[in-house]
């Protein structure tokens, strides 16, 4: 059970028991208990830099610190993840978003593909489907970057 006593993250602001941080990687937003197989996987490859229990959370740490990408998997709320996600690819176009659904929701999952996210994973989840995942929407967002930039500099001529 997490405590929800507050601690201060490096800058000192505050941060409960319910947040990590350590860089720039991935931030995992996930309720569920799967939560800490996506933090292992992550940080067997130097991919993990943070996690939350909530969209709120997410936002505050986007807010205070660079991601590269999202793992969200919010169980107890899709329409929280659905926000997180819009959110995201509003305010934080660069960061590749990865959905997680549950074993019933590939609708889920194709429904987040047609708003904006990177990827989807459907649970089960393994070492190799999370790391690939990642990878792949790392990928796929940087060569999105690169063809909008590409867009802005030829609009110039």
């Amino acid at each position: 059970m997490h405590s929800t006593r507050m601690t201060t993250n490096s800058a000192g602001s505050p941060v409960s028991k319910d947040v990590k941080s350590v860089g720039s990687g991935f931030l995992v937003v996930s309720d569920s208990p799967e939560r800490g197989t996506l933090e292992r996987s992550l940080s067997d490859v130097g991919l993990f830099s943070g996690a939350c229990t909530s969209g709120k959370q997410a936002i505050d740490m986007l807010q205070r610190m660079p991601f590269r990408g999202i793992l969200c998997d919010l169980r107890r709320s899709r329409t929280e993840a659905s926000d997180l996600l819009a959110k995201v690819r509003t305010t934080y176009p660069h960061i590749a978003f990865v959905m997680i659904t549950g074993p019933k929701g590939v609708r889920e999952g194709i429904l987040s593909l047609m708003a904006g996210a990177s990827a989807f994973l459907v649970k089960p989840l393994s070492r190799d489907a999370i790391l690939t995942s990642a990878n792949q929407a790392l990928e796929k967002k940087r060569l999105y970057l690169h063809i909008e930039k590409f867009r802005v500099v030829t609009r110039r001529f």
